[in-house]
């Protein structure tokens, strides 16, 4: 401020002695607010640049927190989907041996059943045998009855005949004397 250009003193000679009273009378004060003025700009300056500093210092600081924080939840996704992979594919491992250990057993009873089928089919066949041959047994055993019945039987006429005899020789007179 004090590098003002005295240019009024140059064009207009009357106007110096007003810069010369001015001079007289504020100039003490003016040069005592340009030092001021001087002395706030240059420390205005020097916190603008502390400031500044300051600033740049802790934006770093963030940002290499922030890379940090960056860097950890990267490593933490990471981890949790190599976690979440792991976990999907002992699920699907224990899956499939669930199923192998499922389709085993559907063959074991296949198998057993199969076989219990072929035992009964076996067994009925022997019972169907025997009873085919109790049956028989049984046919010819009741043949021989009919038979033995036949032979034992009294013919009709020969029991009548039989039973006349007799009562011919219980009651002859009556016979003769119907005659």
């Amino acid at each position: 401020m004090s590098s003002k250009p005295k240019a009024t003193n140059e064009l207009d000679p009357s106007g110096g002695n007003v810069e010369q009273i001015r001079e007289i009378l504020f100039g003490g004060h003016i040069r005592a607010f340009d030092e001021r003025f001087d002395l706030v700009e240059s420390r205005l300056a020097k916190e603008s640049a502390t400031l500044q500093k300051a600033l740049e210092k802790r934006l770093l600081e963030l940002e290499r927190m922030l890379g940090e924080f960056r860097e950890e939840a990267s490593d933490q996704l990471g981890a949790e989907a190599s976690n979440r992979d792991l976990a999907l594919n002992k699920m699907e491992l224990a899956l499939s041996t669930v199923r192998m250990d499922a389709e085993n057993q559907i063959a074991q009873l296949k198998d057993s059943l199969n076989a219990d089928a072929k035992t009964l089919r076996t067994e009925l066949n022997a019972a169907k045998k025997e009873l085919s041959m109790a049956l028989g047994r049984a046919e010819r055993a009741q043949l021989r009855r009919s038979d033995k019945l036949d032979e034992d039987k009294v013919d009709r006429k020969e029991l009548s005949k039989f039973f006349s005899e007799i009562a011919q020789k219980i009651q002859p007179t009556k016979a003769k004397q119907s005659k």
